[in-house]
């Protein structure tokens, strides 16, 4: 089985493990209990993308990395982007 990561700077906030026609994307930030960053739903978005067009994908899993699969948006990084843009 591959393992790969998207990563746009930073940590690899999503993982991917890629074995014949199934991909699986592990969301990789276990010290917030992988809460939704805008980082991580544009990395998600862009491999469900890819894979949509994959003819060769017939399977995604999608799961979380720790204790946690998803403790939901993660508020603190998008009041960060928001103060950042002002």
């Amino acid at each position: 089985m591959a393992q790969s990561s998207c990563n746009n700077g930073g940590t690899d906030q999503v993982l991917v493990e890629e074995r014949t026609n199934v991909r699986t994307f592990i969301l990789n930030r276990p010290n917030q209990l992988n809460a939704l960053s805008y980082q991580m739903l544009s990395q998600l978005l862009e491999l469900l993308h890819a894979s949509e067009t994959n003819s060769k994908v017939k399977i995604i899993i999608l799961k979380g990395n720790g204790r946690a699969f998803c403790a939901g948006g993660d508020v603190t990084s998008i009041v960060h982007n928001i103060r950042q843009k002002g």
